[in-house]
Protein backbone atom coordinates (compact mmCIF):
# COMPACT_ATOMS: atom_id res chain seq x y z
CA UNK A 1 0.00 0.00 0.00
CA UNK A 2 1.43 3.11 -0.72
CA UNK A 3 1.12 6.22 1.77
CA UNK A 4 1.14 9.93 0.64
CA UNK A 5 3.06 11.97 3.39
CA UNK A 6 2.56 15.52 3.63
CA UNK A 7 5.77 16.51 5.06
CA UNK A 8 5.12 20.16 5.84
CA UNK A 9 3.92 18.63 9.72
CA UNK A 10 5.64 15.87 11.74
CA UNK A 11 4.29 12.09 11.45
CA UNK A 12 4.65 10.20 14.25
CA UNK A 13 2.93 6.64 15.11
CA UNK A 14 2.09 5.11 18.63
CA UNK A 15 2.43 1.04 19.19
CA UNK A 16 -0.15 -1.01 20.93
CA UNK A 17 1.82 -4.40 21.43
CA UNK A 18 -0.01 -7.34 23.37
CA UNK A 19 1.36 -10.39 24.50
CA UNK A 20 -0.40 -14.04 24.28
CA UNK A 21 -2.09 -13.28 27.10
CA UNK A 22 -3.71 -9.71 26.35
CA UNK A 23 -1.41 -7.69 28.27
CA UNK A 24 -0.15 -4.21 26.96
CA UNK A 25 3.66 -3.38 26.85
CA UNK A 26 4.10 0.31 28.33
CA UNK A 27 7.03 2.39 28.61
CA UNK A 28 7.97 4.49 31.41
CA UNK A 29 9.10 8.09 29.80
CA UNK A 30 11.58 9.53 31.26
CA UNK A 31 9.66 13.55 30.47
CA UNK A 32 7.69 14.12 32.23
CA UNK A 33 8.22 11.66 35.38
CA UNK A 34 6.03 8.61 36.12
CA UNK A 35 4.27 8.55 32.95
CA UNK A 36 4.14 5.00 30.78
CA UNK A 37 2.80 4.97 27.13
CA UNK A 38 3.16 2.47 24.37
CA UNK A 39 6.49 2.49 22.14
CA UNK A 40 6.49 5.35 19.24
CA UNK A 41 7.82 7.71 17.66
CA UNK A 42 8.71 9.99 14.53
CA UNK A 43 8.77 8.55 11.10
CA UNK A 44 12.20 9.07 8.87
CA UNK A 45 11.06 10.61 5.27
CA UNK A 46 9.92 8.03 2.75
CA UNK A 47 9.53 5.80 5.69
CA UNK A 48 6.38 3.11 5.64
CA UNK A 49 4.13 3.78 8.83
CA UNK A 50 4.33 0.24 9.45
CA UNK A 51 8.11 -0.26 9.01
CA UNK A 52 8.48 3.02 11.18
CA UNK A 53 6.33 1.45 14.10
CA UNK A 54 8.54 -1.91 13.65
CA UNK A 55 11.58 0.37 13.94
CA UNK A 56 10.44 2.31 17.07
CA UNK A 57 9.01 -0.86 19.22
CA UNK A 58 12.87 -2.15 17.94
CA UNK A 59 14.14 0.74 19.18
CA UNK A 60 12.95 1.53 22.42
CA UNK A 61 11.72 -2.11 23.75
CA UNK A 62 14.28 -4.62 21.73
CA UNK A 63 11.16 -6.94 20.53
CA UNK A 64 10.65 -7.79 16.79
CA UNK A 65 7.38 -7.51 15.88
CA UNK A 66 5.40 -8.70 13.04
Amino acid sequence: MAYELNYTHRVAVGVYVFDGEGRLLLLKRRNPPLVFAPPGGRLVRDEDPREGARREVKEEAGIDVK
